[in-house]
């Protein structure tokens, strides 16, 4: 879509005349019926002070891409953001469910009255039932991402389908670690604690992965002058952390799981070490990028 298109596009969007769009930029009317007729453009400062009017991005306008498709292109971000963070939420519930199982006594209350009195005890893997619960919420995320979001006029119904099952998980994940320490008589801590924590690390390390983590954001990610300038570097060095990373925390977690026991503390600390290895990487990395550079100099 042409400048000139947008910009009468917008202004009538935003319900203004031409003379009050003309007042509020300070220039004439006859100004904005030039921009329009496309006989003259504005300058980039009257570009800037137009998206603010129309509170837009100034890309929108210079651009050729259309109006629409950007809100489109913010929508579908969004929803992918959403989507992520479900099943963000749901692995750590059923990774912290498997963690309190292994300490869990073997009978536990199985049932409440309103008043919170136990009706019924039973066996413990009826507990796996609370983290299970989150993949049903799960299929139902997966359908409003895959299904719901495809169709125009469900779009932003299917974002707030996707809050609303984040809000669910959330409360289950609550669920699943309340009463997973509530169902236990004699918490056994250090080896609960580690597995918590690794598997907390481990979503964390699985989800920095560039094809997940698409933005350079200030959660996750390794940020370096050289990958943040960089857009190889960024790749190369967030693939490679992800994946040292998400192994070596996994295979700590599952030690974890099969032995718990007070030593399991110590895993922590060997996660910590997988830092060094995507030091070494980067330093490699950015010395054969500076031959490069110098080389092309």
């Amino acid at each position: 879509m042409k400048l000139s298109e947008k910009i009468k596009k917008l202004r009538i969007k935003n319900k203004l005349t031409q003379e009050e769009l003309a007042s509020k930029l300070h220039v004439s009317r006859q100004t904005i019926s030039k921009w329009e007729q496309e006989v003259t453009v504005p300058s980039l400062d009257t570009l800037k002070e137009l998206a603010s009017i129309f509170n837009v991005e100034l890309i929108e306008l210079i651009d050729d891409k259309s109006t629409t498709t950007y809100v489109e292109d913010k929508f579908r971000n969004k929803n992918r953001v959403m989507f992520l963070l479900n099943i963000f939420v749901v692995i750590v519930s059923i990774l912290s469910g498997m963690i309190l199982f292994r300490g869990m006594d073997d009978i536990i209350p199985a049932h409440y009255d309103f008043l919170g009195n136990i009706t019924r005890y039973g066996k413990k893997v009826e507990y796996l039932v609370i983290p299970g619960i989150t993949l049903i919420f799960l299929s139902f995320s997966i359908y409003f991402y895959y299904g719901l979001s495809k169709i125009v006029e469900y779009k932003k119904a299917s974002f707030g389908y996707q809050i609303w099952m984040l809000l669910l998980q959330i409360v289950i994940l609550f669920f699943t670690i309340y009463l997973g320490f509530r169902y236990t008589s004699n918490v056994r801590i250090i080896p609960t604690i580690t597995g918590l924590t690794l598997a907390l690390i481990f979503v964390v390390m699985l989800f920095s992965h560039p094809k997940i983590n698409k933005t350079r954001n200030v959660i996750l990610g390794v940020r370096t002058n050289f990958t943040l300038t960089n857009e190889i570097a960024w790749k190369n060095v967030n693939t490679f952390s992800s994946y040292i990373g998400s192994i070596t925390t996994l295979i700590a977690y599952i030690l974890t799981l099969i032995t718990f026991d007070d030593w399991n503390l110590y895993l922590i600390s060997v996660v910590m070490i997988i830092i060094i290895p995507t030091l070494i990487y980067h330093e490699v990395l950015r010395k054969k990028f500076s031959k490069l550079d110098t080389r092309s100099r």
